[in-house]
């Protein structure tokens, strides 16, 4: 009979192996963790070294997607064989810093829904500070100034997946999933969970480092890229805002910021489009707009909650 593991750590995987070996040997050997890697259709070549790596690391379960669908998709297979108590996600180019052992132990009888811990941010090439952590290292810093405000950006402005131990039954119990989208499929996820989780820990020591590469999936701009993410946006502070919670997420303005850069009204007028299905409209953005550009000017504002 299995025991029921303490942590399920899950890692989408493409076309990277030799990095996911760095983060695979990061993760602690101990009974108590399940680590599942699930391989969105990688090519022939990465994965034969997939299988080399299933020797190297036994105890790890290996899960190929059948076709290529991107990291949201990848999550979800991997959440559907999760049997630890809480969930904890990686990207298989990033690794977990040497403090994880002693976390996991200290949470692995933890009661609490939702655990926030810090990130650290390197470049790949030659391990020199990155900024890829700097909003959620901006959170940690003024934290400890206004916890309630530092909570509110912690559940819904922190949209990334790692640095957060999740209970899993919260997952569970609302259905929560990751979206099938080429960029922010972890956003809704994010917020979703910081929506319903009860109470929540913080932890400043630093957990995961978070690294820059070129040519990640986040870097790619176009149009149809700018439209998904101006959709994704505009949903999430429709959300926020439904539910009286009081952020908003500056994401939103980036692809109408780029079009004013351009010149480019037409282009305008597509976000625009689709940022009336969620009820905003061009005053609404020309407002956060200069709002956005205000708080940045005046250094008053860390958050936008």
């Amino acid at each position: 009979m299995k025991t029921t593991p303490s942590f399920t750590i899950i890692i989408p995987h493409y076309n990277i192996p030799r990095l996911l070996r760095h983060c695979l040997a990061s993760i602690p050997k101990r009974d108590d963790i399940q680590v599942i890697v699930v391989d969105d259709k990688s090519n022939e070549l990465c994965r034969k070294q997939l299988r080399e790596l299933e020797k190297d690391f036994p105890a790890v379960s290996f899960l190929y997607a059948e076709e290529h669908r991107g990291g949201g998709r990848a999550r979800n297979l991997g959440m559907e064989q999760a049997r630890g108590k809480f969930l904890l996600f990686a990207d298989a180019d990033d690794f977990f810093n040497d403090c994880i052992g002693g976390i996991l132990e200290d949470y692995s009888t933890s009661e609490d829904d939702l655990i926030f811990f810090n990130a650290n941010s390197v470049y790949l090439d030659d391990f020199r500070p990155a900024r890829r952590s700097f909003q959620l290292n901006r959170i940690f810093a003024r934290y400890p100034l206004d916890r309630k405000k530092g909570e509110t950006c912690l559940r819904f402005l922190f949209g990334e997946p790692w640095c957060k131990l999740i209970r899993r039954d919260l997952v569970e119990k609302n259905h929560i999933r990751f979206e099938e989208t080429p960029i922010h499929n972890d956003t809704r996820f994010s917020y979703m969970v910081g929506y319903y989780a009860g109470s929540i820990a913080v932890d400043d020591r630093v957990l995961y480092c978070v690294t820059e590469r070129t040519g990640s999936v986040s870097k790619a701009k176009d149009t149809d890229i700018e439209l998904i993410r101006t959709r994704i946006f505009a949903k999430k502070n429709r959300f926020l805002a439904d539910h009286h919670i009081h952020a908003f997420d500056e994401i939103l303005l980036w692809p109408f910021k780029d079009a004013v850069k351009q010149h480019d009204w037409k282009l305008m007028h597509q976000y625009f489009a689709v940022a009336r299905q969620y009820g905003y409209s061009l005053a609404d953005i020309l407002f956060r707009y200069s709002e956005r550009k205000l708080f940045h000017k005046n250094n008053t504002n860390w958050c936008h909650a």
